[in-house]
């Protein structure tokens, strides 16, 4: 009975031992071929697929290493040292600590978020996620993962918050602009009467001792007149318009927007402007922006460096090139080699989140490049930067450029002038000042009274304000163009509305000339003179 016994186990674990073989088998086979479904799926995946084996260090990583990162697989170390070598110095503690975290803390799900080196030694913004398996004591054996490239995502986003924040900076200016085309239209119209009262004042009193008094508010109100005039041509977008342009002038009234500013910071301001500089044909409110951003740029680099703060500003001529020289120079830090290429590009900006949108630069850039010009910045000698912007004169016909400056203009006299505007300040000073010089004027409300009177009344002149109520000036330029259209050609219109799209749309359209809040009396002649030049009388 033995041996029958001994056979039968020894049959027993024979089939044992095949049916385990045949398992190992199986298994290998499974083994092997999940091993080459994660290959493929790693070759067919845009991510970095990574297996880290924990209990031997081996790490295999997939294809989209080297399509991801440049790397080629087959050079690179299969271990974890060669990953964690590659985490940016800064984020390497943390995304280690995190591991360690998820595998002493028994979890299955890890993920972090860090910089990682490529192979050009480019810095790469990296999501790694990863599931940690474990056996059957609980212990960690592989985590699986993979590593996706978020740079061009993050970039992204960060462009679209720029654009937002701009967007939104935008809108808040969109809506300060009604609101200052509202307090500028209020403003306007008593400061055109301070300034040009101040003027006849002056006139009147002559040299005597309260002549000078008179001749000091003159030149106040027309200083102010100056800075609202400029902060609002700023403020406002519109196309570009050349003119004779004195680049003398467009600094020192683009130095009076932000004198108190500069003067409160202790800055000590520094000015070489000759004044026989060669006129350029420019649009003097673009080069207002160029200098106001250059200065405010070079007032923010110095701000709170506990040091003597000098802001120089000098212009010179180059004959030979037929170019002017704007040359704004600052104390500051100045600006590192490795960046002065990219100060222009739009949204670049060293300045803190929340202090500037890097715009300012472009700007400058692309308005004087649109006039022809060149802009550099350059490292200044003893320390800070200095911009220097290139504007050349040839457009300017032969012979304009040593012209000397006009005289101031003589009062018109002889015309017959119909004014019409719904503020009275404006109104009677204007009837005051155009009567005294010899004129006969009417006066008007708005452009239903002026059409009464234009029935009966012959008019070589109408000064017209765009704002009114019952008629605008629109309105009345429409009727006279039916009802009058010899009138037309001798129509100028007023306006304090320095911020309205629609008023310069329609100013366009008809082609008068505008005189914007507040002028001068001289502004004033040389619109009704130019109205009038060559023209017969009415009769």
């Amino acid at each position: 009975m033995t041996e029958p016994l001994l056979l039968l186990g020894l049959a027993a674990l024979l089939a044992l031992y095949v049916r385990a073989q045949a398992r190992g088998r199986r298994l290998a086979a499974t083994v092997a071929t999940g091993e080459e479904r994660l290959r493929r799926v790693g070759r067919a995946a845009n991510d970095a697929i990574w297996d880290w084996d924990l209990t031997t260090g081996d790490v295999w990583r997939s294809e989209g290493v080297g399509t991801l990162f440049g790397y080629v697989t087959d050079r690179i170390g299969y271990d974890a040292a060669w990953w964690v070598g590659r985490i940016h110095d800064e984020d390497r503690d943390r995304v280690l600590a995190s591991i360690a975290a998820v595998l002493d803390g028994g979890g299955t799900l890890w993920s972090a978020e860090y910089r990682f080196r490529r192979a050009d030694d480019t810095v790469a913004d990296i999501v790694d996620r990863a599931t940690v398996v474990r056996d059957a004591g609980g212990l960690p054996v592989h985590m699986l993962g993979a590593m996706t490239d978020v740079s061009e995502k993050k970039r992204a986003e960060a462009e679209l918050r720029e654009q937002r924040e701009i967007l939104a900076q935008s809108e808040k200016l969109a809506a300060m602009g009604q609101l200052l085309a509202g307090v500028a239209h209020e403003l306007n119209n008593p400061l055109s009467a301070v300034i040009a009262r101040a003027e006849l004042l002056s006139h009147l009193l002559g040299e005597g001792p309260l002549g000078v008094h008179a001749q000091k508010v003159s030149e106040a109100a027309d200083r102010c007149g100056r800075i609202v005039k400029n902060f609002l041509a700023l403020a406002r977008r519109r196309p570009t318009r050349y003119q004779r342009v004195n680049l003398d002038r467009v600094v020192r009234e683009a130095l009076e927007l932000l004198v108190y500013r500069l003067r409160v910071d202790n800055v000590e301001v520094v000015l070489d402007l000759p004044d026989d500089l060669p006129m350029l044909w420019a649009d003097p409110h673009q080069l207002h922006q160029v200098v106001v951003n250059l200065v405010t740029n070079a007032h923010q680099a110095m701000h709170g460096r506990g040091e003597p703060s000098r802001l120089t500003i000098g212009a010179t001529f180059d004959p030979a090139r037929l170019t002017n020289m704007l040359r704004v120079a600052d104390t500051g830090p100045g600006i590192p080699a490795e960046i002065r290429a990219r100060i222009f590009e739009p949204f670049y900006t060293t300045k803190a989140p929340g202090q500037g949108t890097g715009l300012g630069l472009s700007l400058c850039q692309s308005i004087v490049e649109g006039h022809g010009g060149s802009i550099r910045a350059e490292e200044r000698a003893g320390g800070g930067a200095v911009f220097v912007v290139e504007l050349p004169v040839e457009a300017l016909a032969e012979g304009e450029r040593d012209a000397a400056p006009a005289d101031a203009p003589l009062p018109v006299r002889g015309k017959r002038i119909l004014v019409v505007d719904d503020d009275p300040e404006v109104a009677v000073l204007l009837q005051d000042a155009l009567r005294a010089a010899g004129n006969h004027v009417e006066v008007a409300p708005n452009g239903l009274v002026a059409l009464q009177k234009l029935e009966r009344l012959a008019c070589d002149v109408i000064l017209c304000d765009l704002k009114m109520p019952e008629l605008d000036g629109p309105g009345f330029f429409q009727q006279i163009t039916r009802r009058h259209p010899r009138l037309v050609p001798r129509i100028a219109f007023l306006t304090g509305d320095a911020l309205s799209s629609e008023s310069h749309e329609f100013i366009d359209m008809t082609g008068a000339p505008c005189l914007a809040k507040p002028f001068s009396l001289g502004e004033v002649y040389d619109v009704i003179r130019g109205l009038t030049r060559e023209m017969p009388i009415a009769v």
